[in-house]
């Protein structure tokens, strides 16, 4: 296989501003050393694999349409089941180059990767130099002095801080589902409601103002 990727790696749960950052890095690569630009991340999530209980910005569904919307539909799946059995040395090795043709990856700075996570970024930069591979480590990003990160995001959201999760996100929080009948309570006492069966996992807290979209209208 012909070596010309430049590869981008993490989870994007939320695809916020430190996660843009990375793709946009992807696309300058793309651009200036014309590279074929590749996303790689996991299913299922690492954190649902490790069994912690946090529940996800997004759902697998919305990270697809995503990556389509950003024009990244040649992007990776990886199997996490069998990725978190690897060493670091061979998750590279076997994986992003000898797989994927990797000839540059993009990592955000708090990235582990192999087996219990027991590599890191300056692991990485001796397998770079080692195997002859190029690195970017994308800084964090501050946004009124916080660190957008996944977690400050799904912290917002369920407090009900759906404006400033937006702004830490660079897009508008959203679920998506199947309408579904109720029990009709709401229609009863003059208040109809539309229930959504949804694999959407955050629900924020308060009443909240919406915009509703059924077939883009």
């Amino acid at each position: 296989m012909k070596r010309n990727r430049v590869v981008a790696i993490g989870n994007f749960d939320g695809f916020h501003l430190g996660h843009k950052e990375i793709i946009k890095e992807l696309y300058r690569l793309r651009d200036r050393q014309g590279y074929e630009p590749m996303l790689v991340t996991f299913d299922p999530n690492p954190k649902v694999f490790f069994g912690i209980e946090e529940r996800l910005i997004l759902t697998l569904k919305q990270k697809k349409a995503f990556l389509i919307e950003m024009g990244l539909c040649d992007s990776t799946f990886f199997d996490f089941h069998q990725v978190s059995r690897m060493s670091g040395r061979d998750f590279v090795e076997k994986k992003l180059i000898g797989e994927l043709g990797m000839v540059h990856v993009i990592v955000g700075y708090n990235f582990k990767f192999g087996k219990n996570r027991e590599w890191d970024i300056e692991s990485l930069k001796k397998l770079s130099k080692e195997l002859g591979f190029g690195l970017t480590v994308i800084s964090p990003i501050l946004l009124n002095s916080e660190r957008v990160s996944s977690t400050l995001i799904r912290k917002k959201i369920l407090e009900g801080q759906v404006s400033e999760a937006a702004k830490l996100l660079g897009h508008y929080f959203y679920i998506d589902g199947i309408i579904v009948r109720g029990s009709g309570r709401g229609h009863k006492i003059g208040y109809p409601t539309v229930n959504i069966s949804t694999e959407s996992q955050l629900f924020p807290l308060g009443v909240l103002q919406t915009e509703l979209r059924i077939e883009n209208e």
